[in-house]
């Protein structure tokens, strides 16, 4: 395997069970990917958070539309 999609190859699919189908709004039809499978999956890879990778924030907000909030967090990974 070419080391280059080592990395790659070992997250590229989610298992069914981090998946869940969003029922309504804008996305309605697309698939939420849980955010814990998210975390576990780089912590197989490249250790344990604050060790072997880290995030900070860097711009939160909320966009009101209608009667719905959204809520925005940009990271730097």
């Amino acid at each position: 395997m070419n080391e280059n999609l080592k990395i790659y190859n070992a997250v590229r699919e989610v298992p069914e069970t981090a998946k869940k189908p969003i029922q309504g709004g804008k996305l309605k039809g697309k698939t939420d990917i849980n955010p814990t499978w998210r975390i576990k999956v780089l912590t197989e890879q490249f250790g344990a958070c604050g060790f072997g990778w880290y995030y900070e924030v860097k711009n939160k907000w909320t966009e009101q539309v209608g009667d719905e909030v959204a809520v925005f967090v940009d990271i730097e990974l």
